[in-house]
C-alpha cells in the first residue's frame, strides 16, 4: 500500500490531505467515520483492493491530514465536500465510486448530490435518521471538551469515549439499551431490544481510537457534529447515483440504521443485509461492491 499526501490550494495557502492507496481496476474513494483516519478502513481496503484502485483519505483535521482552511466555514459538511472534489481533482481521479461509513457515508452523500457528474456511485455503511428530539438528545454531552489540563483528565475522558463507542450508542448515555437513546426510545421499535454488548474489547483498539481523538485535536468534533446533523433519510434519498447500503445485525446504530434499510427507497438505492461478525460483513460488502461496480 502507497501513502502520500497531495497539496490543495486553498483561501489560505497549500494545505494538504494525507491518504493510502491500493489496488487496481476502477476507482473507490473510501472516506472513514470520525474522529478516525483512513488506517482504520484497512478490513475494507482488503476486501474491495482485488477488485478496485482504493483511494483511502484522512478527512481534513484528522489523522495526518491537515485542517480545512482557517476561513471555511465549521457549519456543515460542505467545505468538506468542496475539499474532496479538490482532492479527486488533485489525485486525477475522475467520477470515482465512493464508499464511506458514518461521517464518510454523509460526505458521500452530500457529493453525490452536489457533483452528480463526478461521482459514480455510492457504497455505504453506518447510515441512519434521527428526528429533531433525538438528535437533541443523542449529541447533548457527546462531545465534551478534550482540551488538555494540567491533571490529565482529559486522557481518561478520551479512554472512556473510545471504549464506550465501540460497544454502545450514543456513548455517552448510560442507562440505554444498545442503538437507543435513553431520553427518547425509537417509537417504531418498541419490542425489547438486546442489551449493550459488555464483551471485553480489545485494549490495542481502544488506544489507537483513543489516539485518533487525540490526534484530531480540540476540534474533533467538527465533521463530527456536521454529519450527525445530515443524517435524515429526506437527505440520503435525493442522490440521484446508485446508492448499495450495507446493514449488519450487530451495528450499534440500530434501529436509526433500521429506519433506512426498511424505508420505501427509490429504485436506485439496494439495501444488502449481512449478519453478524466482521466476515459476514465483509463478505456482503464485497458483493455490494461488485452488485456496484459491474
Amino acid at each position: 500500500m502507497r501513502r502520500a499526501y497531495a497539496t490543495l490550494d486553498g483561501p489560505d495557502g497549500p494545505w494538504q490531505i494525507h491518504y493510502r492507496m491500493v489496488g487496481e481496476g476502477p476507482p473507490i474513494v473510501l472516506l472513514h467515520p470520525s474522529p478516525l483516519t483512513g488506517a482504520f478502513l484497512a478490513p475494507q481496503i482488503e476486501t474491495l483492493a482485488p477488485h478496485a484502485h482504493c483511494i483511502a483519505w484522512d478527512t481534513p483535521g484528522y489523522g495526518n491530514s491537515d485542517p480545512l482552511p482557517a476561513s471555511w466555514s465549521a457549519s456543515d459538511l460542505e467545505p468538506y465536500v468542496v475539499a474532496l472534489r479538490l482532492f479527486m481533482e488533485t489525485v486525477a481521479v475522475e467520477a470515482p465510486f465512493i464508499y464511506g461509513s458514518a461521517t464518510g457515508a454523509q460526505i458521500g452523500i452530500e457529493f453525490a448530490k452536489a457533483f452528480p457528474d463526478r461521482c459514480s456511485g455510492l457504497l455505504l455503511e453506518n447510515v441512519a435518521h434521527f428526528s429533531d428530539e433525538e438528535m437533541t438528545s443523542i449529541t447533548d454531552g457527546y462531545f465534551p471538551d478534550l482540551s488538555p489540563r494540567t491533571d490529565g483528565a482529559h486522557l481518561a475522558t478520551v479512554w472512556e469515549m473510545a471504549q464506550r463507542s465501540m460497544q454502545v450508542f450514543p456513548w455517552h448515555h448510560k442507562d440505554h439499551t444498545r442503538g437507543h437513546s435513553n431520553v427518547n426510545a425509537v417509537e417504531d421499535k418498541q419490542e425489547e431490544q438486546p442489551e449493550p454488548d459488555t464483551a471485553p474489547i480489545d485494549s490495542n483498539i481502544v488506544h489507537r481510537v483513543a489516539l485518533a481523538f487525540l490526534k484530531a485535536g480540540e476540534n474533533y468534533d467538527r465533521a463530527y457534529r456536521c454529519a450527525f446533523a445530515n443524517e435524515r433519510l429526506e437527505r440520503l434519498v435525493a442522490v440521484q447515483k446508485p446508492v448499495h447500503i450495507v446493514v449488519w445485525d450487530d451495528g450499534l446504530l440500530g434501529a436509526y440504521t433500521e429506519r433506512i434499510a426498511s424505508a420505501d427507497l427509490p429504485q436506485n438505492f439496494t439495501v444488502h443485509r449481512a449478519g453478524s461478525g466482521m466476515q459476514a460483513r465483509m463478505e456482503k460488502l464485497r458483493k455490494a461492491a461488485n452488485d456496484l461496480l459491474d
